[in-house]
């Protein structure tokens, strides 16, 4: 099989300057690559610039793809907006249309009439996964290519994306192998061999303690930085009884989730644990007279000069302080509250579970530099 190689122009992207694609026309054919795929939205907006690129490419010829950061279904409808991205492709001369599928309905076929009528065979119509699960969801993208089979519609196998969602990639892949063209993986050389890989194999998912994280360069530098700014915050901290000593060692392991949150942002991460530790500190003090009142039940003698002792480790987090708080209070009432409230969440996350991870992906990307999903980081 010949491979063909096209180059995106994100590929000359520079995080300080705009790409003026028109520019990288020509130096994408010099660089021996078969055609350029232009991205909608690092367009200027005009339609001249459409025109100069396709001028270009038609003088010099070379083939463009047209890549539109934008989904073919919104709210379950053809996108209203197709028909603009449809002259934009005209304009440029391109033979390639590229979208995210969106949020299709397999049970609502009035889009098959509609779609036929566009897809004249003036060009190539292709459907790539994006990071946001709604929107590329494995079921609905399986469904509607193979609703629109006929039509010639093909699937640009997008390999990096499905670590952002919820399906695994190798499984991703074999759902789609019969329709994914060879020509446009992306990330990966051959997506079918990937799939070969792990074909009848059993598949073990493990769980392992979060200690694996400990050593990851983000968790350990803001957990060990954040080390004497938490003590020098015990001692000068309005209220505060308690002076994290053997805890400190933990901290790596407490920033985990914020890391996580955050992209590996250290400054971040640091600026979120001083105050959520800040507040943990409160926390493990207002607590410290249940523990302590623990050892004594015991008859542990406590050191000299100590009078309260708490466990900044479990307690420094104010979530946990106030479900922990409600069990040792003995309150019907309390305990039931927590409850309830852990249903509730279970079943917003249950019912939710693609918008939740939306949200986080967006609010993550933000930590990235990215300003939504209207700027979704691209491979």
């Amino acid at each position: 099989m010949t491979n063909h190689f096209i180059v995106n122009t994100a590929a000359f992207q520079n995080k300080k300057t705009a790409v003026e694609q028109v520019k990288y026309v020509k130096v994408a054919q010099n660089l021996g690559f078969e055609a350029i795929e232009i991205r909608s939205e690092l367009l200027n907006g005009s339609k001249q610039e459409l025109q100069d690129i396709a001028q270009i490419a038609k003088t010099n010829k070379y083939k463009v793809y047209y890549s539109v950061g934008d989904v073919l279904f919104n709210k379950q409808q053809l996108n209203s907006k197709l028909s603009v991205y449809l002259e934009q492709m005209h304009e440029l001369g391109a033979t390639h249309l590229k979208m995210n599928l969106g949020e299709f309905n397999p049970t609502n076929d009035g889009w098959y009439q509609e779609l036929k009528g566009i897809l004249d065979g003036s060009f190539k119509l292709y459907i790539e996964d994006n990071q946001t699960p709604i929107e590329s969801d494995l079921y609905q993208t399986k469904a509607f290519l193979e609703q629109g089979s006929s039509l010639g519609i093909k699937y640009c196998f997008d390999i990096a994306n499905w670590s952002w969602l919820a399906t695994d990639v190798y499984t991703a892949a074999e759902a789609l192998a019969d329709e994914i063209d060879k020509n446009t993986h992306k990330n990966t050389a051959e997506a079918k061999e990937s799939v070969s890989e792990t074909t009848n194999k059993k598949r073990w998912f493990l769980g392992v303690d979060d200690g694996v994280g400990y050593g990851e360069p983000a968790t350990i530098i803001s957990g060990v930085i954040l080390i004497p700014i938490m003590v020098l915050i015990a001692c000068i901290l309005p209220g505060n009884k308690t002076l994290p000593i053997v805890d400190l060692i933990s901290l790596p392991f407490m920033v985990e989730s914020i890391v996580a949150l955050t992209r590996g942002n250290i400054l971040k991460v640091i600026a979120n644990g001083i105050v959520w530790f800040s507040l943990g500190l409160y926390a493990s003090s207002w607590l410290g007279s249940f523990y302590t009142g623990a050892v004594s039940h015991y008859s542990v003698a406590l050191p000299a000069g100590i009078v309260l002792i708490t466990s900044f480790n479990l307690m420094a987090r104010p979530l946990n302080a106030l479900v922990f708080a409600a069990f040792v209070s003995q309150n019907p009432l309390l305990i039931g509250l927590v409850v309830l409230i852990y249903l509730a969440l279970l079943f917003a996350l249950r019912r939710y579970r693609p918008q939740i991870w939306q949200y986080l992906s967006k609010m993550a990307d933000k930590n990235r530099g990215y300003s939504g999903s209207d700027e979704k980081i691209t491979y």
